[in-house]
């Protein structure tokens, strides 16, 4: 039987929404459309407007997550 050091790492799995147990920076339109109940063409609107900031690469979009952030503290009351 082998001893562990104090050094020994325990595997832990991430939580959810975040990778290697950092939060993810950009948003999927997926992910936006089930987070705010809305179609993809709203969000994809929503970013040619200006209103959400992200990136489109190969015809696929992804919004940055504090984009998403201010603009849903914009719209909440």
């Amino acid at each position: 039987m082998r001893k562990q050091g104090k050094n020994a790492s325990k595997t832990k799995k991430p939580a959810i929404g975040t990778t290697s147990g950092t939060l993810k920076k950009y948003f999927t339109t997926s992910q936006l459309t089930t987070r705010w109940g809305v179609s993809a063409a709203t969000i994809i609107r929503l970013i040619e407007e200006g209103q959400l900031r992200g990136l489109k690469i190969r015809g696929v979009y992804r919004v940055e997550r504090q984009s998403v952030e201010s603009y849903e503290n914009k719209v909440s009351f």
